[in-house]
């Protein structure tokens, strides 16, 4: 082999040492590049994919029912929106538990509890009114 020529299986690096100096290092050669068929991402990030996350009426069930719960005490009659509230929570609150942490689960949640009690509070309330209606019948008024 002649000074100068490299046989073709050598590494593609080649180091040229001078004496009491730093060896140097020349690339020389092709860059290889990826195959075609092969499925190559070369930016990957442990960041999850944003989605589109579906709209609730987990707020609006929240105000109708604590409107039901202060007007239901102040007037009486906005008691009867509370059963109303608790079809939208229990609705707003299946989409919910459908997707995993969404931002309306815990609205949704507080809205069903206040609804089924101002609900079962209504119920109970109705229940004296019209026994004591019976009552009154009853004794002849």
């Amino acid at each position: 082999m002649q000074s100068g020529q490299n046989p073709q299986n050598e590494s593609p690096w080649e180091t040229t040492a001078q004496p009491n100096a730093l060896p140097t290092q020349v690339l020389r050669g092709e860059v290889p590049l990826p195959a075609q068929n092969q499925n190559f991402a070369p930016y990957q990030t442990n960041q999850p994919m944003m989605s589109v996350i579906p709209p609730t009426s987990a707020t609006a069930a929240l105000v109708i029912s604590l409107v039901s719960v202060v007007g239901g005490l102040l007037i009486g009659l906005p008691f009867l929106m509370a059963p109303i509230s608790l079809i939208m929570a229990n609705k707003a609150l299946a989409i919910t538990k459908s997707i995993p942490n969404h931002p309306d689960h815990a609205t949704a949640r507080a809205a069903q509890v206040i609804s089924a009690i101002v609900t079962t509070l209504m119920a109970v309330v109705l229940l004296l009114i019209g026994g004591f209606i019976i009552l009154l019948m009853l004794a002849g008024f």
